[in-house]
């Protein structure tokens, strides 16, 4: 499976993608919400580029999938792939999504939602999947408990990890959730 990040040149994304050695592909795109008048001028300004940019992307990338995490760049990409027949998805990990999402509710195929409050956004479309967990955050898990023990006063192991491990308790799985 290849995977293509796309994102703009002035977002973290353009300096940690290829860090890390994944594919990124710039839109260009600005937010609309919480911004001074004029910034919200110039992203609506740009939502013809970003249409443009986002068409050639799906063009060129062909993508089997496109999953959205929210924010300003996913609004034109996940938007056209949904007109264009591509299966989408919305990852969405608050209790109340943003703005972007909130929009694309209605055009894409499913949503994996952290939280059972967000299900209300996206209607049958929607799915409890917890908020994925690498395997190196529960490394070491146990001498951290032990270290917060003397430090403090020796904490409930079973209510810590019980909460840490909700995050993963329903792992996120792509496949099943966007039907091809």
């Amino acid at each position: 499976v290849r995977v293509t990040f796309v994102g703009t040149a002035a977002g973290i994304e353009a300096r940690v993608i290829p860090r890390e050695g994944f594919e990124l592909e710039l839109i260009r795109s600005a937010g609309l919400k919480g911004k001074s008048l004029e910034s919200v001028a110039r992203g609506v300004g740009l939502l013809p580029r970003s249409g443009f940019d986002a068409w050639q992307v799906i063009t060129r990338r062909r993508p089997a999938v496109v999953v959205g995490v929210g924010g300003y760049s996913s609004g034109p990409l996940v938007a056209l792939a949904a007109a264009r027949g591509i299966p989408t998805l919305l990852l969405e990990q608050n209790a109340v999504p943003g703005l972007t999402n909130r929009m694309l509710a209605p055009l894409v195929k499913a949503a994996a939602v952290t939280y059972d409050e967000a299900v209300r956004f996206f209607g049958t479309k929607a799915f409890v999947s917890g908020n994925p967990v690498r395997p190196e955050f529960f490394e070491g898990i146990d001498q951290l408990l032990h270290r917060a023990g003397e430090a403090v006063v020796a904490p409930d192991q079973e209510n810590i990890e019980a909460s840490l491990a909700r995050g993963i308790e329903h792992p996120l799985i792509l496949g099943p959730a966007v039907p091809c």
